[in-house]
């Protein structure tokens, strides 16, 4: 399994999909910034002919999705808090896909709409995750108003 993404859900794990290869989500920034190099750049030079050489190295990485909790309009989206756990949390990355102003949308079939950025954290202790998770959230103000 390549890519899992899921969340905590009153302190349980609760996993919303699992995939045998890389999807294009914050795994592939996540995998650039912890090993060095993407699946798909491993890919394109192996097609290409080129010799590959990829070590796994030990490091290990989180991403943590920064998601509204309902539709809208974004009044709000303030991660000044979670900058300054940048050392403390182990972040290497907030990357936002959405901004102030943004509509946030919904369907039948798809809720991705809600997922409006992401935090790579690099090397978290497991036991230390559900913490992480906490901090996360909590320092990350995001306001959504009904059109």
């Amino acid at each position: 399994v390549y890519m899992v993404d899921f969340m905590m859900v009153n302190g349980k794990i609760k996993v919303i999909e699992t995939s045998i290869r890389p999807g294009i989500s914050a795994f592939l920034p996540l995998m650039k910034e912890v090993y060095g190099y993407t699946s798909f750049g491993i890919l394109s030079r192996s097609k290409i002919g080129l010799n590959v050489d990829c070590t796994i190295p030990h490091d290990e990485g989180l991403a943590v999705y920064l998601y509204c909790n309902k539709t809208g309009k974004i009044k709000k989206f303030d991660t000044h808090k979670l900058e300054k756990l940048r050392e403390e949390l182990g972040i290497i990355g907030i990357i936002k896909c959405s901004t102030e102003g943004d509509v946030i949308p919904d369907t039948e079939v798809d809720h991705w709409g809600f997922i409006c950025g992401t935090v790579l954290i690099k090397n978290p202790r497991r036991e230390e995750i559900p913490r992480i998770l906490e901090r996360v959230k909590e320092s990350v103000n995001i306001v959504v108003e009904h059109e």
